[in-house]
């Protein structure tokens, strides 16, 4: 599917949400000021690639010429508190041709009608989706009545031009605080947006020459460079924002401004889709991966249960960056391991034995479990006697360190004479797996309270 077929499925109901939303009464306006201008890129090996974004400044007197030169791709996020509308003063920053802006998915700005203009045999040609901001001028578009989910904001002027070109970015609206949709909550979120590059096709546009001398049309496009919330990845580049914890719900907000079909994948886990297009799913649905067509959205919600980073790329493998390999289309999440889980013992078993005319030797098994009742291995068990017994004989230690099984062994000797039975007490735990917590000791046999145990004199 390419973008055109899917700009006129994704605009084409929005009209008619636009015409219903006309009869409700107007929320509270959310005001973005954006200047639309060119920049340059630098791809991997030195190759400058000039493009257009937007940038973010505070007011209308701060949109002025020159604005547009932090322009970024993709432009700043627009994000909509739930109930409220939303108004773009967008100026023009003296890019060569007119521009505006749309959010597909969305109604169009309150006012549109397209422009017009004639083809070479005098037919009308629809150029643009809504009314355009010319090169040096300003203009406001808003929307009165928004939907909740992920969208991308675009230019809708020329857009299988001007958003290659990099004229796009998220606009986000939630069903309430914390919950992207009714019923679908999420602790944190991060925004990927796919695209591509043809070098060939940004040269022509910006030395003027698209559509005479250079490439006549997208029909033509050939992408070089495959990029990921407008950056080609490179080896140690960092992942997608800080780490998150384990057990969150992380709303992956997926977003395709290429022109073409893209199947993002988890490798190591999976994720549940819960919407595409703004649209949310009767039920969510567990995938690895998912089909994202041009121009198109989709929400995932990932749970992660483990520590560790998570490679996101396109199974597709468009993972080049120009003649190299090793990039294009790779991000990666990382989770924190987070605290290792307590330990604490889940058993104590004794044994006496006669070990001459005068002696007997006390014996200890001490299993130690972490809080899911796993044995852990390399847990140092510290111990104490009563009464002190004396040295002499195996495992006879201050300490003792568990095996594979969690399991290790502490003996003490004593007078046969003069002692009747011998205690040891647990005193502590160190070495492997998480903190002691000694309030979870217990003794599925019930010959100990997991900490202390008796053993008598055979």
């Amino acid at each position: 599917m390419n973008r055109n077929t899917m700009m006129k499925r994704v605009l084409a109901p929005a009209l008619v949400l636009g015409v219903a939303g006309l009869a409700s009464a107007p929320a509270v306006a959310v005001d973005y000021y954006l200047c639309a201008g060119a920049v340059t890129k630098t791809m991997p090996g030195g190759v400058p690639v000039p493009m257009w974004g937007f940038a973010q400044v505070a007011n209308a007197p701060a949109q002025v010429p020159g604005c547009g030169a932090g322009a970024t791709v993709p432009g700043p996020k627009l994000l909509v508190p739930a109930g409220d509308s939303l108004t773009v003063h967008l100026y023009n920053d003296a890019l060569p041709e007119p521009i505006s802006l749309v959010i597909p998915g969305q109604a169009l700005p309150d006012g549109s009608s397209p422009v017009l203009i004639p083809d070479g045999q005098g037919r009308e040609r629809v150029r643009s989706f809504t009314f355009e901001t010319a090169s040096g001028a300003a203009q406001a578009y808003t929307w009165s009545m928004l939907q909740p989910g992920s969208y991308p904001y675009q230019s809708g002027t020329h857009p299988q031009v001007q958003v290659q070109m990099g004229l796009y970015g998220p606009m986000t609206r939630d069903a309430a605080v914390g919950e992207a949709y009714s019923g679908v909550p999420y602790d944190t979120e991060r925004d990927v947006f796919f695209s591509e590059i043809d070098p060939a096709l940004h040269a022509a546009v910006h030395n003027g020459t698209y559509g005479t001398t250079g490439p006549t049309s997208t029909l033509e496009y050939v992408p070089k460079y495959f990029l990921v919330n407008g950056e080609p990845f490179e080896d140690g580049d960092p992942c997608l924002g800080a780490s998150v914890a384990q057990g969150d719900r992380v709303l992956l907000r997926l977003y395709n401004e290429g022109l073409r079909e893209l199947t993002p994948m988890m490798l190591g886990s999976h994720f549940e889709v819960v919407a595409e297009g703004g649209h949310k799913y009767g039920f969510a649905r567990k995938q690895y991966s998912v089909l994202l067509p041009p121009g198109s959205t989709k929400d995932v919600v990932f749970t992660p249960s483990q520590g560790g980073t998570f490679a996101i790329f396109d199974r597709r493998l468009n993972l080049t960056n120009g003649p190299a390999t090793g990039g294009g289309f790779r991000t990666c999440l990382s989770v924190d391991a987070g605290p290792a889980p307590s330990k604490h013992v889940g058993d104590l078993d004794g044994l006496g034995v006669i070990r001459s005319a005068y002696t007997w030797q006390a014996t200890v098994r001490i299993t130690v479990h972490d809080q899911d009742h796993n044995p852990v291995q390399g847990a140092i068990v510290s111990r104490s006697w009563t009464p002190a017994g004396y040295n002499g004989g195996p495992n006879n230690t201050a300490t003792c360190t568990t095996d594979a099984s969690g399991r290790c062994l502490l003996s003490r000797l004593f007078r046969r004479a003069q002692t009747a039975s011998a205690t040891l007490t647990v005193t502590g735990l160190t070495g492997a797996g998480g903190p002691d917590q000694p309030a979870d000791n217990h003794d599925p046999d019930g010959d100990s309270n997991g900490t202390s145990i008796v053993v008598p004199r055979p």
